[in-house]
């Protein structure tokens, strides 16, 4: 797989130029269970787009992933993506963590863009759901206490897109 992704392109040097802003930042290639796809084709035709910062060896991640993943399955919404972020330190914890999640995930070792996606937004500590709508803008970076309050993602994405 890791050999895939550098030569797919997936997996930035040292001196490569990190896209910012929205889902540009995200790179070019996203983690699928299926392999290594184009982030276009996960992004395309989404209302929203939710990025999932998480570790494994965080409880409080894998109390809130336990309770997005029930709510993703129950929904099924084919209007957003979820992509997960690791914080974890070894490639073993990712793939631990992510086996349990049907979302999609920037791949571990592009660690220079998941630090950039973190400096962008602010993200200073973990679980953390941003929400952006489907052009990359930021809607909110309380998805995580919005989605618990809601007990919905539904209901979430349906307060998000109201003004």
């Amino acid at each position: 797989f890791l050999f895939f992704c550098v030569a797919m392109g997936c997996v930035p040097s040292k001196h490569a130029a990190l896209q910012s802003t929205g889902l540009d930042g995200l790179g070019l290639f996203l983690t699928t269970k299926e392999g290594v796809v184009p982030a276009a084709q996960v992004f395309a035709n989404k209302e929203a787009v939710m990025l999932y910062f998480s570790a494994h060896w965080c409880p409080n991640c894998r109390e809130f992933t336990r309770v997005l993943v029930g709510m993703y399955e129950h929904h099924r919404m084919e209007n957003i993506a979820i992509v997960f972020i690791s914080s974890d330190r070894t490639d073993h914890a990712f793939l631990e963590t992510y086996e349990e999640m049907p979302w999609t995930a920037l791949p571990f070792e592009d660690r220079a863009r998941k630090e950039a996606l973190a400096t962008e937004y602010g993200v200073a500590g973990i679980p953390t759901l941003l929400v952006l709508d489907g052009s990359g803008k930021l809607i909110t970076r309380e998805g995580r206490a919005e989605v618990l309050q809601s007990g919905s993602l539904q209901a979430s994405l349906e307060s998000w897109q109201d003004p």
